[in-house]
């Protein structure tokens, strides 16, 4: 499974963790966080933060919790929609508005309520979804609240914010 992911270039993990606004102690979840490249990018950039993540692919999940040494760190294995993660109480979320397109409407209804709850959200979508559309395309298909901002347009990756009805400035 680690070879489905490339490593994230540098800057982009540095403008994720600016734009994030991320503290000390600070929890960062990756809703389909499959090997946890992306987080351990992350932890690796601020070791003052939390990282967990779900995803329904069993392998990528003990990839992603077995190559992160820190007690602080959570990984689930299920659905997003089950919701275990939320107990875990994160400041900042990262998914992609794919996975909501992907389920039921009345199940992605309640997910979007979950997320509403979290005060930063980091969206973001690969290539594969971006095909003719931009994120704040997809956002809209989505029924996700306007991106507050894009953060950075790369090759094979868009990543955009919005801020929940709980972000203190």
């Amino acid at each position: 499974y680690r070879r489905f992911r490339l490593a994230y270039p540098d800057r982009l993990i540095a403008r994720v963790a600016k734009l994030a606004g991320l503290h000390k102690g600070d929890s960062v979840l990756d809703l389909g966080c499959g090997n946890g490249r992306l987080l351990r990018q992350l932890k690796s950039a601020r070791p003052d933060i939390r990282i967990g993540g779900v995803d329904i692919n069993h392998d990528a999940i003990i990839d992603a919790s077995g190559s992160v040494m820190d007690l602080t760190s959570k990984f689930w294995h299920e659905h997003i929609e089950v919701g275990s993660w939320r107990q875990w109480l994160p400041t900042v979320v990262l998914y992609t508005p794919g996975r909501l397109l992907e389920m039921d409407s009345t199940v992605a209804d309640k997910v979007r309520l979950w997320l509403s709850e979290i005060p930063i959200q980091i969206v973001y979508s690969y290539e594969d979804w971006l095909s003719g559309t931009t994120l704040s395309e997809l956002c809209g298909r989505a029924q996700l609240p306007v991106l507050s901002e894009s953060l950075v347009k790369m090759p094979g990756i868009e990543v955009g914010v919005i801020y929940g009805a709980n972000y203190e400035h």
